[in-house]
């Protein structure tokens, strides 16, 4: 619908790019179309949805945008609110609503200040926006009206979890909506949180809220707090409809970041320098997943020099080794493994998803981190 308006205000079709166009939509990774269109882009657009929300493709190129800091568009379905933004855009950006004519309007004038476009006339434009906004609202009542009853069934239950209104408790509840318990400790919870990629969650906080409330009886012990969920809302919200435990989903996803997506988002804007790529083919090469730090650092850095050794390397890295890891642990590509008696970390391990993402077949920047190798290598004199 967009596309059309465009083209029937002035825009040449072939200054459009839409990744959600078939054909365009790579689902896994961005390809290197993908990321030239966003690299090059004068504007960016993007649709704001639940469904946006549930796609790491859709908020890999979020990322990316957000990087670039360009010009960004956000239109925004109904059911997107500016407390509803989470990532890369959130609500620091102003939405645009295609049921408004004024939004529709504003949306053709800064497209219009950036590309040299014949001016359309009122008349058409007025034609083109009209048009565009009768096209929206058609599809929005057609969609809404598949959900209707499965909205009614969650308007009767719905003030039963009116009451759970931080992200803390709602975190908590979807933990153990998805393990299916209704008794946890912080332990559990911490090491399920780390797991995931999930940030900022004050435990002891949702286990005191909950309690509060009646949902159920919190209790510290010697090493950990406990917290026992009532049966009876146990059981409410084990069978509740989607409508009632999506926004616990929606309050994991806010505090969810994924460290291959960050990774994808610094690599795509040109955040690591030769040493940073050494230390990933290091990574690749020798599948080492921890990361020695304090006096732990002297072994990792043997090893490095053995690899480069391996390859042919006269490389940095074994002196940047610690400002490498530096970035890493700042950017969350790794988590605290292993401490020392006083309780310092000492070890990080990679995160699952960054792991998993720098070891599989369609890594996409093999060639790149093979050149920077190239760099370094030598021959030997025999």
């Amino acid at each position: 619908m967009l596309l059309d308006f465009f083209i029937a205000t002035g825009l040449p079709k072939d200054l459009v790019f839409c990744s959600s166009l078939p054909g365009n939509d790579v689902k896994n990774k961005i390809s290197k179309e993908i990321k030239h269109s966003l690299v090059d882009s004068c504007i960016s657009i993007v649709i704001l949805s639940d469904d946006y929300y549930q796609s790491a493709y859709c908020l890999n190129e979020a990322g990316v945008i957000w990087f670039r800091d360009t010009p960004v568009i956000i239109v925004a379905m109904p059911e997107i609110t500016p407390p509803k933004m989470i990532g890369f855009l959130n609500d620091e950006y102003k939405l645009r609503y295609l049921e408004n004519e004024n939004d529709i309007a504003a949306i053709y004038d800064q497209i219009a200040s950036i590309f040299a476009v014949s001016q359309t006339s009122a008349t058409s434009l007025t034609y083109a926006i009209n048009k565009l906004k009768s096209r929206y609202v058609q599809y929005i009542e057609k969609r809404a009206s598949t959900t209707l009853q499965s909205t009614i069934q969650t308007v009767q239950i719905k003030d039963n979890y009116d009451e759970v209104t931080t992200d803390d408790e709602q975190i908590i509840l979807y933990y153990m909506l998805t393990k299916k318990v209704r008794k946890v400790t912080n332990t559990d919870v911490e090491k399920w949180l780390t797991e995931n990629e999930i940030y900022n969650v004050n435990i002891a906080n949702a286990f005191d809220l909950l309690s509060a409330a009646g949902w159920g009886t919190s209790a510290p012990g010697e090493n950990q707090i406990s917290f026992e969920l009532e049966i009876s809302h146990f059981r409410k919200l084990s069978i509740a409809p989607n409508e009632i435990t999506n926004p616990l989903k929606e309050a994991v996803i806010q505090h969810r970041r994924l460290s291959k997506d960050w990774f994808v988002a610094m690599w795509d804007t040109g955040q690591f320098d030769d040493s940073d790529l050494l230390f990933i083919s290091y990574i690749r090469d020798e599948n080492v997943f921890s990361y020695g730090d304090r006096w732990m650092a002297d072994g990792q850095v043997e090893s490095i020099k053995s690899w480069a050794s391996k390859h042919n390397l006269e490389t940095p890295l074994p002196a940047d080794y610690s400002r490498c890891l530096g970035k890493f642990i700042e950017n969350n590509f790794v988590f605290e493994s292993s401490w020392t008696s006083y309780g310092n970390p000492r070890e990080y391990s990679l995160h699952k998803s960054l792991k998993t993402y720098l070891l599989s077949e369609d890594f996409p920047y093999t060639l790149e981190l093979k050149e920077n190798k190239e760099k370094y290598h030598f021959e030997l004199p025999f």
